[in-house]
């Protein structure tokens, strides 16, 4: 593992988790808990954050920002790609691809996930340039109306929200010459799969790779920290829908324990792998490096 990729095999496909950097909130802002639990007991959270060896009270937490490069052999695909130059920690995407020996150019398609700052800030430069010129960028047709048609606006909180659907409408446009908006599910290329994961945006997008009997599930924002997934319905403040992350999260997570899948998880410590667990309770996840 070098130190800002990770490199492994689904079947034949060759596959690269590399970091963007990381974004690191703590109490100048807001502490963590109320921003990723918002609707967490305040008892079970605390007994939570104790076993998982966080200790109370909770101040800072390091958000990884980790993307997937998947080369199936005939193509080169970028899953989200990245913070860009929101943070001076972030960024990092560019570099870390070069040091794995991948330049912008290669780059045939990406895939992203939704549209949030910190999966679409790295498609831009801050001249306003495209960083992957010769690729499409494929995004749901639900997530392009959710921040180009005014329903982000109307359904998120105003706290949370205008500074997500500043940085979507300012970005998502320069894009638009590459975009292709595509239905919720579908298989642009054989053994890639995408399919939607719901709630957290209205056109969440998951990624599945199936190549030789094996499969890898990325599952983006469904899980911004492994505590969602021992308690699914404890939902974030930029959860969308929690009535809905809570349901696909149960739903994706069944598919992944069932089937074995390995899981990528955006911002999951870095590599952002490992497995989910059927538990009697619900599932554990075990990371993998």
């Amino acid at each position: 593992m070098g130190a800002g990729h990770f490199r492994f095999t689904v079947g034949s496909f060759d596959c690269l988790a590399v970091s963007d950097g990381a974004l690191v909130g703590g109490p100048e802002e807001e502490a963590p808990a109320p921003v990723l639990f918002a609707n967490a007991p305040s008892a079970e959270l605390d007994a939570a954050l104790r076993e998982s060896g966080i200790a109370t009270p909770w101040t800072q937490w390091t958000e990884e920002i980790t993307c997937l490069l998947v080369d199936t052999g005939a193509r080169r695909i970028l899953v989200d790609a990245g913070a860009g130059a929101l943070d001076p920690q972030t960024g990092r995407l560019i570099e870390n691809l070069a040091d794995a020996g991948i330049a912008p150019s290669d780059i045939d398609t990406v895939i992203l996930s939704h549209g949030h700052p910190d999966h679409i800030g790295g498609l831009v430069d801050g001249d306003g340039s495209l960083i992957f010129p010769t690729a499409p960028v494929l995004l749901s047709k639900k997530e392009w109306r959710f921040w180009m048609e005014g329903e982000a606006e109307r359904v998120l909180p105003a706290e949370t929200g205008a500074f997500l659907l500043e940085f979507a409408v300012e970005t998502l446009p320069i894009v638009q010459q590459c975009l292709e908006l595509v239905d919720d599910e579908g298989e642009p290329f054989g053994g890639v799969h995408y399919l939607p994961a719901p709630g957290h945006t209205p056109g969440h997008l998951a990624v599945e790779l199936l190549s030789r009997g094996e499969r890898l599930l990325f599952i983006a924002d469904l899980v911004l920290h492994p505590l969602h997934v021992a308690h699914p319905d404890w939902y974030s403040v930029v959860d969308a829908d929690p009535v809905l992350v809570a349901q696909t999260r149960r739903a994706l997570f069944a598919k992944a324990a069932d089937e074995d899948c390995l899981v990528h998880a955006f911002h999951f410590p870095f590599p952002g792998l490992g497995r989910l667990h059927a538990t009697s309770s619900g599932y554990s996840w075990a990371g993998v490096s």
